[in-house]
């Protein structure tokens, strides 16, 4: 496909889904090659699957760290220092 029949389908795109950014059109583009077919995936809520801006890969690709502080011990509040240093003297 030649630059300017794909700017062209670019703007077809965008006359009907304004919401959606001319990048984004054009890389949907390139994978559909179709006015008809990228419309419809944006309509259908699969626009930009199996492109390099792929919605779901930004998810997949997300860092989820869990950290428990259960395996370390604990500060002890002034109120417990207080019994243990009771019971340690008795």
């Amino acid at each position: 496909m030649n630059p300017d029949e794909l700017d062209r389908m670019v703007i077809q795109v965008r006359e009907l889904c304004t919401d959606q950014s001319l990048s984004d059109i054009r890389t949907d583009l390139k994978k559909t090659k179709s006015v008809e077919i990228t419309i419809n995936r944006i309509l259908d809520g699969s626009f930009l699957e199996g492109t390099e801006c792929d919605p779901t890969l930004r998810i997949n690709q997300a860092t989820i760290i869990l950290d428990s502080d259960d395996d370390m011990e604990q500060p002890l509040s002034q109120k417990q220092q207080s019994l243990k240093q009771k019971s340690t003297h008795s």
